[in-house]
């Protein structure tokens, strides 16, 4: 993401990692001593039958949002609410997901919230077992 590398070593195994709240699953992941947070929201009906399955944004979220990728860089130069980078153009492919593990790939661009006019690419890949 803006050409650096982050990563999460040893992701947390917090039992709010995953939860399904409000229709949706949500997985929120992080580490201690990493300054990134990674959060991946999907409407629990919109869950693939069957793995792997690829979702391309922006398409596949209009005309309601489906499937929600995002980060925050606590380290990142920027006022609180543009540490928060937000996924919006590009392919999710998803491996894996139920809840003890997400297992996700993802290249395309993000921008900072509410500054979607300052796209940059963002590429990586989430593995997550509890």
């Amino acid at each position: 993401m803006e050409g650096e590398t982050l990563s999460l070593a040893n992701i947390d195994q917090r039992d709010d990692a995953v939860s399904d709240v409000d229709g949706e699953r949500r997985y929120f992941l992080m580490s201690d001593g990493s300054p990134l947070q990674v959060n991946f929201n999907i409407k629990l009906d919109a869950i693939p039958a069957s793995f792997p399955a690829t979702f391309t944004l922006p398409a596949d979220n209009n005309p309601n949002i489906k499937v929600d990728l995002n980060f925050f860089n606590q380290d990142r130069d920027s006022s609180r609410m543009k540490k928060r980078i937000v996924f919006s153009e590009g392919s999710i492919e998803v491996r894996a997901m139920s809840e003890n593990a997400l297992d996700i790939s993802f290249k395309g661009a993000g921008h900072p919230l509410g500054a979607m006019k300052e796209m940059f690419p963002v590429e990586g890949r989430v593995s997550f077992a509890k």
